[in-house]
């Protein structure tokens, strides 16, 4: 085990806890589609506004709860498409963010849209199948559906494309500001590690306790919301 690794274990024992069977496992959903919204949404803005976009899309769809829909990137596609665009869809969601902090940037749904398309060109149309696709960790990387979803408007850095997994049921860590920001404080860094490195730290140490990627990754999220809901 290298210094850091044990360093950061020291700061999850202390500040998370030693009871590990109290640690939640995100559920994620049944359907690829919510997972699309909220990965691409959940980026730089509150997870509470995610939850409510992601639950307006499954009323529209009749669900009283995305724990229940199991649409799959073409039923996205076609609820976009009857909304009259992408435009539309966020003005019926009543949620206009945008892929980044500027006027001109693309607005979220347009990127949401652009990620379904991809996935159902690829096949990708169901839980099922995005898990038996990416069971292997080195794939997840080197395929052509990752390149191009890092490709789209904002998600370059990969987070979005390896939270979906994530809500797909695969392990992993999605090492976003708040994972980051744990990682740094634990290690007494000067400047904020990387995502590259703050995922592997928590992945290694997550090996060392005997817990899963996600659920460790999850517990420090919680951890860090200080009281916000998570997914």
């Amino acid at each position: 085990m290298s210094d850091r690794t044990r360093v950061l274990i020291d700061r999850i024992t202390r500040d998370i806890g030693e009871d590990h069977s109290i640690w939640r496992v995100p559920r994620g959903y049944p359907g690829v589609a919510c997972a699309v919204l909220d990965s691409i949404y959940s980026t730089g803005n509150h997870y509470s506004g995610v939850k409510g976009l992601v639950s307006r899309y499954a009323s529209l769809r009749g669900s009283d709860t995305p724990k229940e829909l199991l649409d799959g990137p073409a039923e996205f596609i076609a609820t976009v498409d009857a909304a009259g665009g992408a435009e539309e869809f966020a003005e019926l969601t009543n949620n206009r963010w945008r892929a980044w902090a500027r006027k001109t940037a693309p607005l979220k749904s347009h990127v949401a849209l652009e990620a379904a398309q991809l996935l159902e060109k690829a096949g990708l149309t169901s839980r099922e199948a995005v898990q038996r696709a990416f069971r292997d960790r080195s794939v997840r990387e080197s395929s052509d559906i990752s390149t191009a979803w890092k490709r789209l408007p904002g998600q370059r850095s990969g987070l979005t494309w390896h939270y979906f997994l994530m809500l797909n049921g695969l392990p992993g860590v999605k090492a976003d500001r708040m994972i980051r920001r744990f990682v740094t404080d634990a290690l007494g860094l000067p400047r904020t590690i990387s995502a590259l490195e703050a995922s592997h730290l928590v992945e290694a140490a997550a090996a060392e306790i005997g817990v899963g990627y996600s659920t460790l990754d999850h517990a420090i999220w919680r951890f860090e919301a200080r009281g916000e809901t998570g997914p």
